[in-house]
């Protein structure tokens, strides 16, 4: 879309929604004694000076969300608006996501902040290769010298110039670095046609490099340092980065609806926006589209919001996540001890850790910042071609926290000034306005709850399908209820050490449930499925890829499970609720237990199921 022709569908779009977008806002006895509604105008006319499409705002106080919004577009061409539940990459902001979940495992015992970081990535740890000094650098440090503490407070000894986790397939390959296993790379990866890259690789291949400076000694932010926080939590969980954060971070919080991104247009999730770079920006996609007469890949035009910059299914731990501000702020209220919940106890000291922290100033604590050594004062803002975000929080002259939150669905430029102050500069500065609100005089807004809509059973799909989750954890879709792998791991497992998840191999999948399967087909539409894994008792919901099981002739195959054992009805295990509606709030209900599985397999098979089919948004 040309500048001028998106511009002036924004003007319309803001002209047409901004006195008429359904904000909630909590009760205002008097308009006089509270000053909400001149902090709404106040970030109103932010957006417009900065002729930001869509946008959403959250204010939350002492605990009780207080304020949200929605402005303007989440889809200028549709004239779609950004409500209350939209939700936006919230980028850099996962760095608190990522930080949580470590707490998670320092307070059960299974890490300690003074841990090395070698000892948990063994996976990640490089191959020597000829030229490249490792693990040999002159260097009088090393990758054994980092400290998980380290990670969190960005002192692990990277300074790079050019951050890796963004790299193209082209840049590694055209790179003159002795460092990097151009050879093993061009083998795994098929010269470029399997790119891009998983985090796992950026990261082995990173490492081969030695460190720019002793570990501990110098404060420099990093993305490096949280996707291996991201690796070491699947390493010591046995589960995906996303599940585990998911179960043993949010969930417990009452956060639901936070989950990792999707590079591309056609694999939002739902209720997602749409992104639009500030200048129009293409690249070249990171996903090949097609492969020359040579056999190398061909990477077209992309813009940058959708892989033309990055892949954020990639950057999990470092800036992956999708969340609504509402659901931000709950969130952070949770981190600061404002709001509790099981996840963990005694988070705001933690939080604000830093053992190298200055003694006057703002620093890095882990996985926010600290804007002063009072540590009351926390923010922290995240970016991506299409995205910017940030969070605040501050306390009241009582001592009551308030959190802010607002999310963009563009970048301004950073050059770019508008009376003579940046957009960080500005947004920062209305922000701060957050504290010129009497809210001794707002009332908390009540969550209201939607009447349950009754399933038209006609309309499920009850198609035999799979989705592979590659070492992690598989579903399959009995009768159109989604189903756990009895067999399958819920973790980041490799199938050489567990051959039973299936890894990547979707027909065999298939076969164990449709033995007459010969072919499997990508559909046009993702689900989102929620559902259980092994051995945990909060369900989490993730929007994923899905496969028709197919007979050699096309037509759908009959399900006969292979190699389970009969159900015994004397044995119940403890664990996953017992009966579909003990402990389990879903619309959809359970599907019927089947016959011919283990008890045991049954109930972490049994999933509440919310399958949201939707058809992919065209590019």
């Amino acid at each position: 879309m040309e500048r001028n022709k998106r511009c002036a569908l924004l003007l319309v779009a803001l002209m047409l929604l901004m006195p008429l977008s359904s904000a909630e806002k909590g009760e205002l006895p008097d308009p006089e004694e509270s000053d909400l509604d001149q902090f709404n105008q106040d970030i109103i006319d932010l957006l417009d000076r900065w002729d930001i499409p869509g946008a959403q705002l959250a204010v939350m106080h002492n605990g009780s969300l207080v304020y949200r919004q929605g402005f303007g577009m989440s889809d200028v061409e549709s004239s779609t608006p950004v409500d209350n539940d939209s939700r936006f990459r919230v980028a850099s902001l996962s760095k608190a996501v990522t930080s949580a979940s470590i707490l998670t495992l320092i307070q059960d015992g299974t890490l300690t902040l003074e841990d090395k970081m070698v000892d948990h990535i063994p996976h990640l740890m490089p191959n020597t290769i000829e030229g490249c000094d490792y693990p040999n650098h002159p260097e009088n440090f090393s990758l054994q010298d980092v400290t998980i503490s380290q990670l969190l407070n960005h002192r692990g000894g990277w300074n790079v110039s050019s951050d890796p986790t963004y790299w193209h397939w082209n840049t590694w390959h055209s790179r003159n670095d002795p460092c990097i296993d151009k050879d093993g790379l061009n083998q795994n990866y098929d010269h470029g046609n399997s790119a891009p890259l998983p985090m796992e690789m950026v990261l082995r291949e990173w490492l081969r490099h030695p460190l720019n400076y002793e570990p501990g000694t110098q404060y420099v932010y990093s993305n490096i340092g949280y996707q291996i926080l991201g690796q070491i939590i699947e390493q010591k969980s046995g589960m995906s980065y996303e599940a585990y954060a998911q179960e043993h971070v949010l969930a417990p919080m009452g956060i639901t609806s936070m989950q990792i991104g999707m590079t591309m247009p056609n694999q939002r999730a739902a209720g997602e926006v749409l992104y639009y770079d500030y200048e129009n920006d293409t690249s070249l996609c990171h996903f090949p589209s097609d492969v020359d007469d040579q056999g190398n890949p061909i990477f077209e035009t992309a813009e940058d919001p959708y892989c033309g910059n990055f892949v954020i299914e990639e950057k999990d731990g470092g800036g992956g996540w999708i969340a609504s501000a509402s659901d931000y702020a709950k969130f952070i209220a949770n981190l600061d001890g404002t709001l509790t919940s099981s996840a963990f106890n005694n988070s705001f000291e933690y939080f604000i850790g830093n053992p190298s922290a200055p003694a006057m100033g703002g620093y890095y604590g882990r996985g926010v910042y600290i804007a002063s050594t009072e540590t009351e004062v926390w923010n922290h803002n995240g970016a991506f071609s299409g995205s910017s975000t940030s969070f605040k929080r501050d306390v009241t002259d009582s001592g009551e926290s308030v959190i802010t939150v607002l999310l963009t669905n563009t970048r301004p430029s950073s050059w770019k000034e508008v009376d003579g102050k940046s957009w960080q500069s500005d947004r920062y500065s209305i922000i701060g306005k957050m504290m010129n609100v009497n809210y001794s005089n707002v009332s908390p807004i009540e969550d209201t709850v939607e009447p349950e809509e009754e399933v038209d059973d006609s309309t499920v799909s009850t198609a035999p399908r799979i989705s592979m989750w590659p070492g992690k954890v598989n579903q399959h879709n009995e009768n159109g209820t989604w189903m756990t792998d009895p067999d399958g791991r819920s973790g980041g497992h490799s199938s050489q050490d567990y051959p039973n998840d299936y890894g990547d191999r979707k027909i065999e999948y298939c076969q164990k449930f449709w033995p007459t399967t010969t072919q499997i087909q990508l559909q046009d539409y993702r689900e989102t499925i929620t559902f259980y894994t092994e051995g945990n008792q909060d369900a989490y919901t993730s929007t994923k890829d899905v496969y028709l099981c197919l007979n050699a002739d096309g037509s759908e195959p009959v399900f006969d499970p292979v190699d389970n054992p009969p159900v015994d009805p004397n044995t119940q295990d403890d664990g996953l609720p017992a009966t579909p509606d003990e402990g389990v709030d879903d619309e959809s209900g359970y599907g019927d237990y089947t016959p011919g599985f283990g008890i045991t397999s049954v109930l972490l098979m049994l999933a509440g199921t919310a399958i949201l089919s939707r058809r992919r948004i065209q590019d």
